[in-house]
């Protein structure tokens, strides 16, 4: 009688490994971006920071928002009460005016980074013979 030994092999490759790959390609990327416009790249870069610190505030405040409209406009929990619709009504208003302002500071900062890379970067050269 012989005796095969099969041996099975998985792929083990963690998530972290698999992923690297495209890391890389997009490290990749945002080097060619950087050197073709760094303008554009550095407003790019400071516009995603900007939005990725207002994420959660956005997501909360939706909770928030339907939180009170079910609160204030619905039978759901004993039926509508005008509490809830009163600070549903003032937090639309001041939402939309964060919101507004927010969307106002985005727009300086990035225009604000573009121009200064730019200005920064802009070399003027001159042949003197």
């Amino acid at each position: 009688m012989t005796f095969v030994h099969v041996e099975v092999v998985k792929n083990t490759k963690s998530a972290t490994e698999r992923n690297m790959i495209f890391r890389v390609l997009k490290i990749k990327n945002m080097v060619r971006d950087a050197r073709e416009n760094p303008g554009n790249f550095a407003s790019s870069q400071v516009g995603d920071l900007f939005m990725g610190m207002f994420i959660m505030p956005i997501i909360s405040a939706v909770l928030l928002l339907g939180g009170l409209f079910i609160l204030g406009f619905t039978e759901i929990l004993g039926g509508p009460y005008s509490f809830f619709r009163f600070f549903f009504w003032l937090s639309i208003f001041c939402m939309f005016f964060f919101f507004y302002i927010l969307r106002k500071m985005y727009k300086l900062v990035k225009s604000t980074t573009k121009g200064a890379v730019d200005q920064t970067i802009k070399v003027e050269s001159k042949v003197v013979e």
